[in-house]
């Protein structure tokens, strides 16, 4: 029985190449025989060991997670928008910018005296709100969500062909491992019936040849 590579692809099955003997196929690259003898991505370090921890586990080669999470998002931000707080009908604004100038009277600053007894300047705060953009949130996790999907389907063929090439690889190899032989017959370019009997006669002769 063949043992398999059983590397998993992008579609998520094991990958059914021949392995070799360090337990992976070629084109997995087989099973690491150790610490890597040049440093690592030159990100790692300014990871912090938590983050690597979860680095070294994220997975690679699919952005599935990626499109759940813009869908899950895309439902807060619909759920927000259809959301009605008539005790608080502002409470769908954000500050959009905040600003510190002095009081002035009289085009003075005006002062106080504070706890300590020391004189100071009366600030005033000032704050400006804008209502949140839920229609342009939406628009933009909807394209988000298109384009993950097309993104995705785009893997998932690359991740197919490319099985598909092994599978034709293999079955080449093992043909030419039994001695199987492929005849491949050229077909000539003809443009009249008289050209057709005459490349007819052209092929019979050459597969009579062959047998003989």
């Amino acid at each position: 029985m063949v043992e398999c590579c059983g590397a998993k692809t992008r579609s998520g099955a094991p990958c059914k190449a021949k392995r070799m003997a360090n337990g992976r196929c070629r084109m997995h690259g087989g099973k690491s025989t150790g610490a890597p003898k040049t440093p690592g991505s030159i990100y790692s370090k300014y990871l912090t060991p938590e983050e690597q921890r979860v680095s070294a586990a994220l997975k690679l080669g699919s952005i599935d997670d990626e499109l759940r999470l813009t869908r899950i998002r895309l439902m807060r931000a619909l759920a927000l928008e259809n959301k009605i707080d008539e005790d608080d009908p502002d409470s769908e604004l954000q500050i959009e910018s905040k600003t510190i100038e002095p009081q002035l009277i009289g085009g003075m600053v005006d002062t106080e005296i504070n706890e300590e007894g020391d004189e100071v300047e009366v600030s005033i705060v000032r704050r400006q709100y804008r209502r949140r953009d839920y229609s342009g949130l939406i628009d933009r996790l909807t394209a988000r969500i298109a384009n993950l999907e097309s993104q995705r389907a785009m893997l998932m063929n690359s991740s197919m062909d490319t099985e598909r090439k092994q599978l034709e690889l293999d079955r080449l190899r093992k043909d030419k491992a039994a001695g199987v032989v492929h005849n491949v017959i050229v077909v000539p370019h003809c443009t009249s019936v008289d050209d057709w009997e005459k490349a007819a006669q052209i092929q019979q002769s050459g597969l009579a040849d062959n047998d003989v």
